[in-house]
């Protein structure tokens, strides 16, 4: 619902009516529509860092690296894209609410990664050192 109808549009009662229990009972285990919003992003953030770990711990040359996170993001993308799409669909939100701060931890830990690799690229020559490292990272995430 996040995915399709966006965070605002999407209430409580109409998530509690999707997975068949009262909005009490949601209450139980989510104290707001934001915590559930949270939960999904964390799992989602949590599996691309875990991913990401896995590529930069292989050794790899930084370009051989930059092509597996692009691979990876893109596997993640399609085994969880209604999570890719609250993503990049709420990212305002994101950025701009307090309660949220975990999850632009860990979306600044990921661009961290990104950022990281392609300087390591640019140190060993495998990539141009004449456009910044991050306006190569936006122009890749955009992308991808």
């Amino acid at each position: 619902m996040f995915a399709r109808k966006g965070l605002q549009a999407t209430t409580v009662r109409a998530i509690a009516d999707a997975v068949g229990v009262f909005s009490g009972s949601l209450y139980h285990h989510f104290p707001s529509k934001d915590a559930i919003f949270d939960e999904v992003l964390r799992r989602y953030l949590e599996e691309i860092r875990a991913r990401y770990a896995v590529v930069l711990a292989s050794g790899q040359r930084p370009a051989d690296c930059l092509h597996d996170l692009v691979v990876t993001s893109l596997a993640v993308a399609e085994e969880q894209p209604h999570a890719t799409a609250i993503y990049q669909n709420e990212a305002q939100y994101l950025r701009e609410t307090p309660g949220f701060s975990d999850i632009q931890m860990a979306a600044a830990g990921i661009q961290q990664t990104w950022l990281q690799v392609i300087e390591a690229g640019v140190a060993d020559g495998s990539f141009r050192d004449d456009i910044p490292a991050w306006v190569f990272y936006r122009l890749i995430r955009d992308a991808v």
